[in-house]
């Protein structure tokens, strides 16, 4: 394979993953509730409340402990590290969270990896 065909294939890879990424993203923003999506939009993050216990939660749209449990105040009492298996975009990531929690809150947070609010260090549940 020459240099002009590799560099061909590689940009082609590239746009595949750009367009698998995008459709993920407009998934995503299929399921967000109005709120959920200007917030989405403004914050790159968006609440849920989980179906068990009614709790809020903040998902943010970064790659690891990107779920954050509110406490009445607004402010985080746990970091939660759970998602899907695979190699999945970030946007399925973020939808499967989104139903994990308002739908079968108590088994994922059985299977998460919890975290204090403003520390490294884990703890499983």
């Amino acid at each position: 394979m020459g240099f002009r065909q590799a560099l061909a294939a590689f940009f082609a890879a590239w746009e595949d993953r750009y367009t698998v990424e995008k459709r993920g993203m407009e998934l995503l923003r299929s399921h967000l509730s109005t709120a959920q999506r200007a917030q989405f939009n403004a914050l790159g993050c968006f609440e849920v409340t989980g179906s068990d216990s009614g709790n809020r939660y903040l998902i943010k749209n970064t790659s690891q402990i990107n779920v954050e449990q509110l406490g009445s105040d607004g402010k985080c009492v746990h970091k939660w590290c759970f998602g899907p298996v695979g190699s999945l975009v970030q946007g399925d990531v973020l939808l499967a969270q989104k139903f994990a929690l308002e739908c079968f809150e108590g088994e994922a947070l059985e299977q998460a990896h919890r975290y204090p609010p403003y520390s490294r260090t884990t703890t499983r549940r």
